[in-house]
């Protein structure tokens, strides 16, 4: 696996873990990536719609804390169409 600059000045078992958790994306490292590999193309994004942002904001949980997010004032904004693009 390629790893990046970033990657290779981590300690041992940092690199470690470092490796194991890009391991998991199923490709290289993302730091080590050159911007041609990327695109600004958005028909490559994945579609979404409202019950997705829902299913995030509501129902989704925290990393950290295991707890349920509620972020019903993230879905009110999200519901008055602010952030709605047409």
């Amino acid at each position: 696996m390629l790893l990046s600059d970033y990657a290779e000045s981590l300690s041992d078992p940092e690199r470690r873990r470092y490796h194991i958790k890009v391991s998991k994306c199923g490709s290289d490292d993302p730091l080590a990536l050159s911007d041609d590999q990327f695109t600004n193309d958005v028909g490559c994004y994945p579609s979404v719609d409202h019950a997705d942002i829902n299913d995030y904001l509501v129902h989704g949980t925290s990393f950290v804390t295991r707890e349920q997010l509620k972020s019903y004032k993230s879905l009110e904004a999200q519901a008055a169409s602010w952030s709605h693009q047409g």
